[in-house]
């Protein structure tokens, strides 16, 4: 059974990262302690990857709170009747969620400062060992002899130094540093009661986790997939009185969506932000900021956009990073902006359909993906979006007409993608699937496969399905509107559209802009 905690003024716990600020000062709280009474009663070292203001530091200093005893913090949660309450332990607790690392002296200041408030907060004397990682073992070998119990590690946003490096020079020394100051953990085994590390990304056993090979990684444990984030139950069971006259169905498309193998989450982060604002549906979570290296990934790859829509992963690939050979795919899911959409099981291996989670992603993402990476420039999405609501076919044409011929020659011809086809579609796609509309690339059924679906809901009430075919340079004009017609792509959208526009969109290569618009309605 899932406990929730509503007080009468449902105050939102936005930015709180503080158990005991949260429940103390009567703000709104997801009780997620029966998922922690369950890894700490089955294990020892555990990690979790989640994105992002998803909840993790909460998660971690609630696990401080619990194992120092602090009792009425826990008054009526799940884990009150469930917990030996005169069994504490001592916490070393470390935190990478603030601040930023530039260099290996910023890291070093960084671990510096971290020994040093926890040995205060101990009352422990740390040693005047110069090396960090000597002193990291002294200060648990000393904890567990002051106290005579056992130490419990919490290490939070541990890869934020490495991610704070990446594509920049003394990364390597900086990697080099966190595993050998991770290692102190699996070293000190006999003095250590439970540990839990968290981050974004998972990094290979080779490039940080070679010296914690005995962790056990529940990221994608079907057990533990809503340790962090809001269920759709406990969304509509704690935030109940603040979603009086709320479009569910909307908030769902917007926020929820997120998949790690069980019940798919909302972002908490979105909610509370929609529910501080006025409930206006804004990319809130994206607009917090997009990792500049993963910008310069795309840029440096060949990447056909539309695919985006629906990538193909293996197990192994989601599992971990490579420092040295980052994968955009295992990037994408680590950071939020893929999720799990199936997973398909080949023994011995398993594979993954990777897709966005919701409307604020695709959208976002599609924004900048179209204006720092197929573009290099901003387009004025608000025409183009208002004609698609309208059903102005006109206005459609020319918004995208100007949106090619705002692209410099020189994109052309240093144009990252295979070929002409791919260019035309992925700035397309993107620019499409930016305006915030439900978009399915590549849809395929019984008489074969769509280019792009477009599902728009109009301030009437209606739903209204556009159908689009590309085609560059067509050896008949008229082809893209002919195979929309000969293979019935609109037919699959029937029973779910009060109205079907069919867009037959053609390209010109010498041109590079349109040479042909045909529209139907069917």
């Amino acid at each position: 059974m899932r406990y929730t905690h509503l007080v009468s003024k449902e105050k939102l716990p936005v930015g709180i990262t503080s158990f005991e600020e949260l429940r103390s000062e009567g703000y709104i709280y997801i009780d997620k302690t029966d998922h922690i009474a369950s890894l700490i009663s089955s294990g020892k070292f555990y990690f979790l990857s989640r994105p992002r203001r998803f909840g993790k530091s909460l998660l971690v200093d609630t696990m401080k709170e619990l194992f120092e005893g602090n009792k009425p913090l826990f008054k009526d949660l799940f884990i009150e009747d469930q917990w030996d309450w005169d069994e504490t332990h001592p916490v070393i607790h470390f935190t990478f969620a603030e601040g930023s690392t530039k260099n290996l002296d910023d890291l070093r200041s960084a671990l510096a400062h971290f020994l040093t408030n926890n040995a205060e907060t101990l009352k422990i004397e740390l040693s005047e060992e110069a090396n960090l990682v000597r002193q990291f073992a002294n200060l648990v070998k000393a904890t567990k002899t002051s106290y005579g119990k056992n130490v419990v590690i919490l290490i939070d946003e541990y890869d934020k130094p490495i991610l704070d490096m990446i594509n920049k020079a003394g990364l390597d020394e900086v990697r080099d540093l966190l595993r050998d100051f991770y290692s102190v953990i699996k070293s000190q085994d006999s003095n250590v009661r439970f540990a839990f590390l968290t981050g974004v990304s998972k990094f290979s056993k080779v490039s940080l986790f070679s010296g914690l090979n005995n962790i056990v990684d529940i990221t994608l444990s079907p057990q533990y997939s809503t340790i962090c984030g809001y269920t759709q139950e406990e969304l509509d069971t704690s935030f109940k009185p603040l979603l009086v006259d709320v479009d569910m169905a909307k908030v769902k498309r917007w926020y929820n969506g997120y998949s790690w193998l069980g019940e798919p989450v909302y972002n908490p982060f979105n909610v509370l932000l929609f529910l501080q604002n006025g409930k206006r549906f804004k990319p809130f979570w994206f607009e917090t900021g997009t990792p500049r290296f993963l910008i310069e990934l795309l840029k440096s790859g060949n990447y056909y956009v539309p695919n985006f829509e629906q990538m193909e992963a293996s197990d192994a690939l989601l599992s971990s990073l490579e420092i040295d050979r980052i994968k955009l795919e295992t990037l994408l899911f680590q950071t939020g902006y893929l999720t799990i959409r199936n997973v398909v099981e080949h023994l011995p291996k398993t594979f993954y359909t990777l897709s966005y989670p919701n409307i604020e992603v695709r959208s976002s993402f599609n924004e900048v993906i179209l204006s720092e990476y197929l573009l290099e420039a901003k387009p004025n999405l608000a025409p183009a979006a208002s004609a698609f609501l309208n059903e102005n076919m006109e206005t459609i044409q020319s918004e995208i007409e100007n949106l090619f011929q705002a692209i410099p020659y020189q994109n052309y011809t240093r144009n990252r993608l295979s070929s002409y086809e791919g260019y035309y579609a992925s700035v397309l796609y993107s620019f499409i699937a930016a305006l915030g509309f439900e978009v399915t690339a590549e849809d395929s059924f019984s008489h074969g496969r769509i280019d792009l679906a477009i599902t728009v809901n109009t301030p009437a009430g209606e739903t209204v399905v556009f159908v689009c075919e590309f085609k560059v340079d067509p050896q008949a004009p008229g082809a893209a509107m002919q195979q929309i017609l000969s293979k019935k792509y609109h037919e699959k959208y029937r029973n779910r559209a009060d109205r079907i526009h069919l867009l037959g969109i053609e390209f010109s290569s010498e041109k590079r802009n349109l040479s042909r618009f045909d529209h139907q309605q069917v």
